[in-house]
């Protein structure tokens, strides 16, 4: 497990399924004692749908994904986002 920073306003008004945003690595990957992606390493995440709020009080809905950090130039892909 991750701990990722969402470093943009995020508004489902405002958005579309595509749209890229930019996360960031809160604390360090590391693993047997060794860092292997420190905190700080950006990356992006995608827009999977995205739904305006509507008349009657309905809420708009926003379902995001992490994509990938970027080490080094070097893509690493993420394969799942929790939200907490």
């Amino acid at each position: 497990m991750l701990t990722l920073e969402i470093l943009e306003t995020l508004d489902s008004s405002l958005l579309k399924r595509g749209d890229r945003f930019r996360i960031r690595l809160a604390e360090p990957l590391v693993i047997d004692g060794h860092a292997l992606l420190a905190a700080g390493t950006e990356g992006i995440g995608e827009v999977v749908h995205a739904e305006k709020s509507r008349g009657g009080g309905k809420a708009g809905e926003l379902l995001i994904a992490a994509r990938y950090l970027d080490h080094q130039g070097t893509q690493v892909t993420l394969r799942g986002l929790k939200m907490g």
